[in-house]
């Protein structure tokens, strides 16, 4: 028998006030319905079960979101995804800028539309990043930085392709600091590559974020790559993945030198010294554009290598430049004057399901232009022009001076560099020839618009597994 609890009748004690008022109110009082009644009760308490003990439910189940799937499941079927997490909710990620720069999405993985489609009927496609940068992709559920980069005028963020170490901090003018882990990656016959992991990129401001060293640039995104300032390799001493040396590299004279080669050959110079040779057509390696004809160890500076690689998106916003151009020859005096060759321009590989490149973005890729100088008048010197010095103009115009011979005009996507031209009292270096740029996709078929590639290109479908 239960007793009472906070004040209130158990049920036995309920069930015999509750007889002995029915009794009463009847006015029965003879002792034969008196027995009956007791006898009965005495039967139902002889027959009852204890009532179930009290459960203590936890506030938070209360609140908690109902279930919206099985829990621990996941289906991909007509290139639609669905992730059902252990508590038995959508799985959804938060990514910054998703939905344009400093505009946030969320991703809700319920019947969600695959980048690549489905590969099983439990996951989407994986993309299949090139020059072995598939390996270090990383996935949505890794847990890696959103990095968020923030340029002002004057400033600059200098990535270091040679550092050591597991991981790379990349600190911006606005004061924040992001550590990201590295990979370096072997390409057998060219430059290694250091890959930065992360979830997500965005890079926006007017000043520089410029890749310097021995090794090519690769950015492996889980989710978009969002560009709306600057990000260049562009031809700067040691820009990242650049050629100093061989068959590429423009033949150096006694006053001048032919300029860098890649796309097509380098321009020669002035004195009929060869520009460097043409690099195959379809690059099998992410190697950087070659440098013009060294002379005492100047030249005009090779473009780099860049590659961005994403697991959903790319974009390039209004105004964002990514640069892999050349540097314009050098001229310089010592004992007399020097004209050198430009850089030739690099290479930009672009691979995501989606890549979106605005109207008013570029990607650029011209030679650097020779420099020229006159003979005898160590001061009477003209330097070349980078291939990136004004996105505005159609060409990487020849330099002179007065008195000075002819630097070559850098190389563009419709034009081959130019020679240098003697005058009768000076000389100039050849034009670096233009670089070339990959933009891999879902489809194959961006169709990017008029004007924004500013140097050769190559459209390809994004291999899939």
């Amino acid at each position: 028998m239960r007793t009472a609890r906070r004040g209130r009748l158990s049920w036995r004690d309920e069930s015999l006030a509750n007889a002995g008022a029915v009794g009463y109110r009847r006015g029965v009082r003879t002792s034969t319905l008196q027995g009956v009644l007791l006898g009965a009760v005495t039967s139902l308490v002889a027959c009852q079960f204890e009532r179930p003990r009290d459960v203590e439910v936890d506030a938070r189940e209360l609140d908690a979101p109902p279930l919206e799937c099985t829990a621990s499941t996941a289906t991909c079927s007509n290139d639609r995804y669905t992730e059902c997490d252990a508590s038995g909710r959508y799985t959804r990620y938060e990514v910054p800028n998703g939905g344009g720069v400093g505009v946030p999405t969320t991703l809700v993985m319920h019947d969600f539309a695959c980048p690549l489609g489905c590969a099983a009927a439990t996951r989407c496609a994986d993309p299949v990043a090139a020059h072995g940068v598939a390996d270090t992709m990383p996935r949505w559920s890794d847990a890696l930085a959103d990095v968020d980069l923030t340029t002002s005028a004057g400033s600059v963020i200098t990535i270091d392709t040679d550092a050591t170490g597991a991981e790379l901090e990349l600190a911006d003018a606005a004061g924040n600091t992001f550590r990201v882990p590295v990979t370096v990656v072997t390409q057998a016959g060219g430059p290694e590559l250091l890959v930065l992991r992360m979830r997500s990129l965005t890079i926006r401001g007017d000043a520089r974020i410029i890749a310097v060293g021995s090794r090519a640039l690769a950015v492996a995104a889980a989710f978009d790559i969002v560009i709306a300032g600057r990000l260049d390799a562009s031809g700067v001493p040691d820009a990242a993945g650049g050629i100093t040396s061989g068959a590429c590299v423009g033949t150096a004279g006694s006053t001048s030198s032919g300029g860098g080669g890649n796309w097509d050959a380098g321009g020669s110079s002035s004195a009929i010294d060869p520009g460097g040779m043409a690099q195959p057509m379809e690059q099998p390696l992410l190697v950087g554009g070659c440098s013009g004809g060294p002379i005492a160890g100047m030249a005009g500076y090779a473009g780099g290598a860049i590659q961005l690689s994403s697991r959903t998106r790319i974009s390039l916003e209004e105004g964002a430049i990514v640069s892999v151009a050349g540097g314009g020859g050098r001229a310089f005096a010592t004992v007399a004057n020097f004209a050198t060759g430009g850089g030739s321009g690099g290479f930009a590989y672009l691979e995501a399901p989606v890549v979106q490149i605005a109207n008013t973005a570029r990607v650029v890729g011209r030679g650097g232009s020779g420099a020229a100088a006159k003979a005898g008048q160590v001061t009477v010197i003209a330097q070349g022009i980078d291939g990136d010095a004004d996105l505005s103009a159609t060409t990487v115009p020849e330099v002179t001076c007065s008195g000075c011979g002819f630097g070559g005009a850098g190389g563009t996507s419709s034009t081959p560099p130019g020679r240098g031209v003697d005058s009768a009292t000076g000389w100039g270096g050849g034009g670096g020839s233009v670089g070339r740029a990959v933009i891999s996709t879902r489809t194959g078929a961006v169709a990017p618009p008029t004007g924004t590639l500013l140097l050769k290109h190559t459209l390809r479908t994004l291999a899939r597994h």
